[in-house]
């Protein structure tokens, strides 16, 4: 396969030998034009003092002796004379006219065509060889003649194919030079590309560490470099975060499995026996395995929302969604105190079990993580393109440096209170891929005197 450069010259040499081709074929015509133009100005430099002595010579009367000294008198070199008469007959021609060796017929042919016309010009070819003639009318006496004038255009023809040769040369060097220098050109512009050619190949091989120098002027240039070092770098932290993801997942799924398998070994040294230890055992490992299949639920979920799994878009009125998890709240806590702020109402487009899970699972965190004295606070709040529904708390809140990691996968801001309440670390990172899912934003503030409010805001619906 050729290679760019190559393919840039043949395409930028072939659009040049078409200018070249057009510039030639101009300045050919040109010149052709030009030439003929000369001598068709010699020729009627020489008709003009022939038709004065026609006309001084007007009370002749031997007809041939006038066609003598039309024809006779000294023409310029190369310039042959006819004189025809009224009946477009060849009277008279010049030694130059006969060694042209014009056909008669030829002639009297111009004399009918031109008939009525004070001067015409045509070309001739005779023999592989081009003349020009030039027509005009003569007076002979009491009767009107015509005068023709010839000359050969060899002398322009002999131009012409030098100037061909001339361009010939001219152009094919230039179209030569001109496409060693795109080439030479092209391959050292497009040497950065080869970098970056290189740098995909072992990023393919599995170097996620591989990036560019971002040092190239050219915009196109540098948008590519800057977006190869975007794309290495997502992908470095994709990856980064898979292995962390099969890690925790592996250590979270480990975690019950031990405790499993230390409860068998427990059994099966006798405590079965005791059936007070037997029912204790045995509710803990059906604990474990609730904990895990959440786990697993949790891990499911993820994988489907990472793979873009489609939403069921609904048109529903959130204020109504917020108000049925609002009342759930309250069966789940019936001691806490659950308040409900909600305005007008507020459509959208979401899929409402997706969205129910988010709210339920705020809601669910605010139970667990805060005294039973803290209330619990939904509000619906709508803007001119977006409607904001918050759940906040006035417990102890979260410090900044939770916050940071809050909606990232496995992570619980108190570990060991975390895991005894059967938390994994992974509700607050579905719940964000879901309201990005639904091209909205998802926030946690605590403000200074305590407390925490999780804020979603969503589009409205058109």
């Amino acid at each position: 396969m050729r290679s760019l450069a190559v393919r840039l010259a043949v395409w930028y040499g072939g659009g040049i030998a078409l200018v070249l081709l057009l510039l030639a074929g101009f300045l050919y015509a040109a010149l052709d034009t030009y030439l003929t133009g000369q001598a068709l100005t010699l020729l009627r430099a020489q008709a003009l003092p022939l038709q004065r002595l026609a006309e001084q010579e007007r009370t002749v009367a031997d007809l041939r002796a006038l066609t003598s000294q039309i024809t006779e008198r000294p023409a310029a070199t190369g310039v042959g004379v006819f004189v025809l008469g009224p009946n477009a007959q060849l009277l008279a021609q010049s030694r130059q006219a006969a060694q042209q060796s014009l056909p008669e017929a030829l002639i009297a042919q111009l004399r009918g065509l031109s008939r009525g016309k004070q001067e015409d010009v045509t070309k001739v070819n005779v023999n592989g060889q081009r003349f020009l003639l030039l027509y005009r009318p003569l007076p002979l006496g009491t009767r009107s003649g015509a005068l023709v004038l010839s000359t050969s255009l060899e002398p322009v023809d002999a131009t012409l194919s030098g100037f061909l040769r001339i361009l010939a040369i001219g152009f094919g060097s230039t179209l030569l030079v001109t496409s060693l220098v795109v080439i030479f050109i092209t391959r050292a512009k497009l040497r950065p590309l080869r970098d970056i050619a290189a740098k995909y190949r072992r990023l393919g091989e599995g170097d996620l560490a591989q990036r560019i120098d971002v040092d190239q002027p050219t915009t196109e240039l540098h948008q590519l470099q800057e977006s190869f070092n975007y794309m290495a770098q997502k992908l470095e932290e994709s990856w980064h975060r898979q292995r962390q993801f099969a890690a925790d997942a592996s250590h979270e799924l480990r975690t019950p499995l031990t405790s499993l398998a230390g409860y068998i070994d427990v059994l099966k040294k006798g405590a079965k026996n005791d059936a007070a230890t037997l029912d204790r055992i045995l509710d803990t490992m059906r604990g474990e395995v609730d904990r895990m299949t959440g786990l697993v639920r949790d891990l499911v979920s993820l994988a489907r929302l990472d793979a873009g799994d489609d939403l069921r878009l609904r048109r529903v009125d959130l204020s109504r969604l917020v108000e049925d998890v609002y009342e759930q709240t309250k069966a789940l806590a019936p001691e806490r105190e659950v308040n409900l702020r909600s305005g007008e109402g507020a459509w959208v487009e979401v899929d409402v079990d997706r969205m129910r899970q988010v709210l339920l699972n705020l809601a669910d965190n605010a139970i667990k993580y805060t005294p039973r004295e803290a209330h619990i606070n939904f509000a619906v709040q709508r803007y001119d393109s977006t409607v904001q529904v918050s759940v906040a708390d006035n417990g102890p809140g979260i410090s900044p440096a939770d916050r940071e990691h809050l909606f990232d996968r496995f992570y619980r801001a108190e570990q060991s209170r975390s895991r005894e309440k059967g938390g994994a670390g992974l509700g607050l990172a579905i719940a964000k891929k879901i309201v990005e899912a639904h091209k909205g934003t998802i926030d946690v503030v605590s403000p200074a005197e305590g407390g925490s409010i999780f804020a979603i805001r969503l589009p409205l619906a058109s």
